[in-house]
């Protein structure tokens, strides 16, 4: 008999106590700021590092739509004027 990975878990989360008892210090809640104010700081130096290429890629592509639209409309008026 092959135990599988869902009755595995479920047999985990019923032998599991309740409650952990567990205990966080200051220097875990100054690791998890770290995380976070380093997670945001990335975030913002890689924004500014490729921002003109974010707005490349974004343009283009709308750009792209807009031209789209706009020759199907031409198209739609010259057929009007056709018939």
């Amino acid at each position: 008999m092959q135990i599988t990975t869902v009755e595995l878990l479920i047999f985990m989360a019923i032998l599991s106590p309740k409650s952990a008892y567990a205990y966080l210090d200051p220097g875990t809640g100054s690791f998890l700021t770290q995380i976070i104010a380093a997670s945001i700081i990335s975030l913002l130096v890689f924004l500014r590092l490729h921002w003109r290429k974010l707005l490349t890629v974004l343009t283009s592509s709308r750009s792209k739509n807009i031209q789209d639209d706009s020759r199907k409309a031409n198209t739609s008026r010259e057929g009007i004027g056709r018939q």
